[in-house]
């Protein structure tokens, strides 16, 4: 800078005072030089221009000295400030929008209030995470506020003003279920909101509440989903991601599939005296302050309001029910609403202008992954409470029956060309994924229609239930066959015959074909059961005969071991036999066994030693080998060796008799 002394050059004096000017725009200084309302201050800011100032001032003298003196020392307290504290041009950004659905939480005319707080705000974007199935009620209750809604989601630009973040059927949390229902979660959700909003995208997948799992990243890519967020700073109730440094990441799955992520900042801590919040639910300057001081670039915070709040934009609000005062309305003065998908664009452009210009090779971002995993996701539910454990056992039992009720319909369809069930696969499948949703698993005693959570759980997978034993059970001859060309038909029913032709001629007066399925993935023996039927045990004197043989797909004897039991009182009861053996079955098919009854060639019969248990029977491992005395006994199994198949059982089939998966 130059040296002033007494007598200099006017025009040097003020070169430096431009060139000083240059190096700090602040409107405060030019109008504590200059005055608001001098030609300079016009010329400067109105125009753009800097033109020789020559031409813009008189003669300053004295005062134009006692400026630049002024100049050097704001500049010098600037300076000093910009070491201790970030820079307030810094850019901020908030994800804000709505959480909840018809089985949460949803007002009737809540469309129409979103709509109107859009009007009334131009610039404010909102992200959704309605349940899906809510539409369904608010078309026909609001169609004002749903076709405004159906709008929105239809403008796929880059300047939209909403993005559906959470498509999930029923909000579950994904960390508590099993693989399957995740995939059905996305599936019947998306499949609902395409039939409402044609032409949706589904780019960013975002959550108010933990519904976070390590094997996400896969699931998502394969929807579709590029982008997601491990942020839920708003309602930790059920838990939190673990902090991760850095300001994006890629979340890589199990499979090595990743997406491009925001985690929850290392500097993105509880709120003080809650922890059920981050301090990145208000963008405070304390917040937005820590993260630009930690190295990040574009700091987005986020709150997904609860569906019925009427705040409307959130960064500022107060409301007295909320607990929303001043001083947690203190938010940082340049904060900007976007959508999830804007703010990924947004930072990758960024980012990449930022790469390009340090190195013109460069084809990737540096970007760190992230391999996820479920000690990663800190969540925290009353495991030990007993309406929660209820829930869990419903709905993990429902899952492992429709798994293999889904499983068997398939190969009957294939193999039997059996009608495929949709509709009622459908409708079991729906009713699952809403004993999902994460209020039956946080609030199980909350009411919701005059029931609690666990009560209503009960209903839905009580109605799964229904629909999958009554397919298991299904009897082949009622089903309807499917229209398919008659060659296929012939030739499929061709390949049936062959897979029995290998089991040789009954010489038994009565005998049964036990048709079994495997729907695991892999090759299965494990043990199964048959009630056997009356005319298979009724001897030629009219009483019950246990002689039996049973071949496999080979015409091999098999072992097996008949429980016999009483049903009914004293006076009225019968005696019923079930047959317990092990059959060795192929992956994801099925393997004919034959039952042969009473009548069999001299030397064939099998003299057993009838067992009375209870219906504990399924605990028992049968042996058809003689103990010392020559008997044979049920052998209570320690290992409950039926319920060692983890995801599904075998299943027999006695023309079509199925049975499932005993869980």
């Amino acid at each position: 800078m130059a040296v002033f002394r007494a007598g200099c050059d006017y025009n040097k004096v003020m070169d430096s005072i431009h060139f000083l000017l240059l190096m700090n725009r602040s409107k405060q200084f030019v109008h504590f030089i200059f005055g608001k309302t001098s030609t300079f201050k016009v010329d400067l800011y109105a125009k753009g221009s800097w033109c020789p100032i020559q031409q813009r001032a008189t003669c300053i003298g004295k005062k134009g000295l006692l400026a630049v003196l002024f100049l050097i020392i704001y500049m010098g307290t600037s300076y000093s400030q910009s070491e201790t504290t970030p820079d307030t041009a810094t850019q901020a950004y908030f994800i804000d929008g709505y959480h909840g659905g018809i089985w949460g939480h949803f007002p009737y005319k809540y469309a129409s209030f979103i709509a109107d707080q859009m009007r009334r705000h131009p610039k404010w974007k909102v992200n959704l995470e309605i349940e899906p199935v809510t539409w369904d009620s608010i078309e026909s209750i609001d169609p004002n506020g749903y076709l405004f809604i159906k709008k929105q989601l239809m403008d796929t630009t880059g300047s939209a003003r909403m993005e559906y973040i959470n498509p999930a059927y029923g909000q579950s949390y994904m960390f508590n279920i099993s693989g399957e229902s995740i995939i059905r979660q996305f599936y019947y959700g998306m499949q609902t909101l395409r039939r409402h909003f044609p032409g949706i995208q589904f780019s960013s997948y975002s959550s108010e509440e933990p519904c976070f799992t390590s094997q996400l990243p896969g699931i998502l890519s394969a929807f579709g989903f590029k982008y997601a967020s491990l942020k839920n700073p708003n309602t930790c109730w059920g838990g939190y991601t673990r902090a991760h440094a850095g300001e994006l990441i890629y979340w890589k799955g199990p499979d090595g599939s990743s997406l491009l992520t925001v985690p929850r900042y290392s500097t993105e801590s509880l709120q003080k005296g809650a922890t059920w919040q981050t301090i990145a639910w208000r963008n405070s300057p304390d917040y937005i302050n820590g993260a630009i001081k930690s190295g990040i670039q574009y700091p987005v915070g986020m709150c997904l309001q609860d569906a019925g709040w009427t705040v409307g934009p959130w960064l500022g609000s107060t409301n007295k029910d909320l607990q929303l005062n001043q001083k947690s309305a203190a938010t940082y003065p340049r904060s900007v609403y976007t959508t999830w998908k804007g703010y990924f664009a947004m930072a990758k452009a960024a980012l990449k202008a930022q790469v390009d210009g340090d190195n013109a090779h460069s084809d990737s971002l540096s970007i760190p992954e992230w391999k996820l995993s479920e000690e990663d996701i800190q969540v925290s539910l009353v495991w030990g409470g007993q309406i929660l454990q209820r829930v869990a056992r419903a709905v993990r039992r429902t899952e492992n029956r429709l798994i293999t009720a889904e499983t068997l319909t398939t190969l009957n369809h294939l193999f039997d060309e059996d009608r495929f069930p949709t509709s009622s696969l459908d409708k079991a499948w729906k009713n699952l994924l809403l004993s999902q949703h994460h209020d039956c698993w946080i609030v199980p005693y909350n009411k919701k229609h005059g029931r609690n959570w666990q009560q209503q759980v009960k209903r839905w997978t009580d109605t799964a239930l229904h629909i999958a034993d009554s397919l298991i059970n299904l009897n082949a001859a009622n089903q309807a066959v499917a229209t398919l060309a008659k060659k296929t038909y012939k030739k499929r029913r061709q390949q049936f015959n062959q897979s029995i032709e290998k089991i040789p001629p009954s010489p038994f007066k009565r005998s049964r074909l036990l048709k079994i399925y495997n729907s695991t993935g892999s090759k299965q023996t494990a043990m199964v059961s048959y009630q056997l039927p009356a005319e298979l045990l009724t001897g030629n004197a009219g009483k019950m005969d246990c002689a039996f043989q049973l071949l496999d797909p080979a015409g091999r004897k098999v072992d097996f071991q008949v429980v016999v039991s009483q049903a009914g009182d004293k006076q009225g009861s019968q005696q019923t036999a079930t047959i317990y053996f092990e059959p060795t079955v192929p992956a994801m098919g099925y393997a004919i066994y034959r039952l042969e009854g009473p009548g069999a060639l001299s030397g064939q019969r099998q003299k057993m030693q009838k067992e009375t248990i209870t219906n504990q029977a399924k605990h028992v491992q049968v042996k058809n080998r003689p103990n010392n005395n020559g008997q044979y006994n049920a052998v209570a199994n320690p290992r409950n060796i039926i319920r060692q198949l983890k995801m599904d059982c075998l299943s027999c089939r006695q023309h079509a008799i199925n049975y499932g998966c005993p869980h």
